[in-house]
């Protein structure tokens, strides 16, 4: 009996004794508590240094394709509509007749300015005899040469609106929109057809920010990806730089003529369009896991000083989403030694435990007490089976598996500044 009892002792000594040694564990890998002096444990991170690396600016951007020709066609004068030749989606060959109004009021209107400037014609005729003979002052000829005048470009004008009662296709093309019906009335310039080009050549339309549009130039390469063709991207080069800001947008226009289109683009299609310009910058690649408060191009992160173990707050420019990283172009500098875990935690100030990414992290509390307890035989159902795979996996952290911690941190990254 005392035997048993010594031996039961003895376990439990050992047991307080793996208890300890997890204890110790815990503290050493920074669990929060207090320790023995009444002093706050320091809150553990990890950190991560920096490098700089120059590359090519590039601007990422939405917007949509547009066929290379396309216009809005409408009759230049006013009237009612006699008849529309063409629907949506019909073709036109150049200078074929889509649409005419009702011709009677315009052919009056000619009549009446040709007998108009016919006469006037006679009188300057009549005038101009009788001045020649003295019998009509300078004045008398000044006047009817003017009214002449005044008949004349009524006529042209009669001639041009009869002229222009027609609408034709300005090259050959197709119709993608009607907005008006035979014996609606228009006004001049009201639209009645959208029509681009057959030739199968499209451009990307986008608009661009202030403080972005200076860095682009007519020239510049450009990639282009369609969301109803996810498989497929396009090369292109900038083709026209705007001059002047939407007045509804306040964006600057910018046009990227798109090459190899193979006939299977259609006018209208969502486009992301990554524009690569002449600029060359200093950016750092940091992990989304490093940014806090991120707000459009803005965002903070914590600087690790080893000097005196402290964390210190520092505001940082944005640049783009990469892979499953953000690059920074602005706020840091190469050897800046930045959290990397942890940094929603911390207050610029604090004091830390720090220890950088590349090292391996030590065996968590929970792995060691495990250990413990399946020494003297105090398993759980999962312990059973995990005692089933080799003693040196069992007790070595659980493999990186880039796949799943890559597509998370991507997913974070265009969460944080998208």
């Amino acid at each position: 009996m005392s035997g048993m009892k010594h031996a039961h002792t003895s376990v439990i000594a050992l047991v307080m004794a793996e208890i300890s040694l997890v204890s110790l564990m815990c503290l050493m890998a920074g669990c929060n508590g207090t320790g023995n002096d009444g002093e706050e444990a320091l809150q553990a991170i990890t950190t991560h240094v920096v490098t700089a690396s120059r590359q090519h600016a590039k601007i990422v951007i939405s917007g949509k394709l547009e066929a290379w020709e396309n216009t809005t066609l409408s009759f230049k004068i006013g009237g009612r509509i006699a008849s529309i030749a063409c629907d949506v989606g019909d073709s036109a060959e150049k200078d074929f007749d889509m649409a005419a109004l009702d011709q009677a009021e315009i052919d009056a209107r000619a009549v009446q300015a040709r007998l108009g400037y016919e006469k006037a014609k006679r009188d300057f005729e009549r005038v101009q005899e009788l001045h020649d003979e003295k019998a009509a002052t300078k004045e008398q000829l000044q006047d009817i040469t003017t009214v002449l005048e005044n008949a004349r470009q009524q006529l042209n004008v009669a001639q041009y609106n009869l002229e222009h009662s027609h609408i034709r296709a300005p090259f050959n093309g197709f119709v993608t929109q009607r907005r008006h019906e035979p014996g609606e009335m228009v006004q001049a310039g009201d639209p009645v057809f959208a029509f681009i080009s057959d030739s199968g050549e499209f451009k990307a339309k986008v608009g661009v920010a202030g403080r972005h549009v200076g860095k682009i130039a007519t020239g510049d390469s450009a990639h282009i990806r369609l969301s109803a063709l996810p498989r497929r991207s396009f090369a292109g080069t900038v083709s026209r730089v705007g001059s002047a800001a939407d007045r509804m947008t306040g964006t600057f226009p910018v046009e990227i003529a798109v090459k190899g289109t193979t006939g299977v683009l259609r006018a209208g299609m969502v486009a992301t369009v990554t524009i690569y310009v002449k600029e060359v910058h200093e950016s750092f690649l940091i992990p989304p896991e490093s940014l806090i408060e991120a707000d459009e191009d803005r965002g903070y992160v914590f600087i690790y000083q080893p000097s005196d173990s402290t964390v210190h707050k520092r505001e940082v420019l944005i640049g783009e989403v990469m892979g499953a990283e953000i690059s920074i172009v602005g706020g840091l500098r190469a050897g800046d030694e930045i959290v990397e875990e942890g940094a929603q935690f911390l207050v610029s100030g604090d004091r830390v435990l720090a220890r950088t990414s590349h090292q391996l992290p030590a065996a968590t509390a929970d792995m060691a007490l495990s250990a413990a307890l399946r020494s003297f035989g105090f398993l759980t159902v999962s312990q059973r089976i995990r005692l089933r795979e080799p003693r040196s996996q069992a007790l070595q952290p659980q493999p990186f598996l880039p796949s799943r911690d890559e597509s998370r941190r991507e997913v974070r990254a265009k969460h944080l500044v998208g």
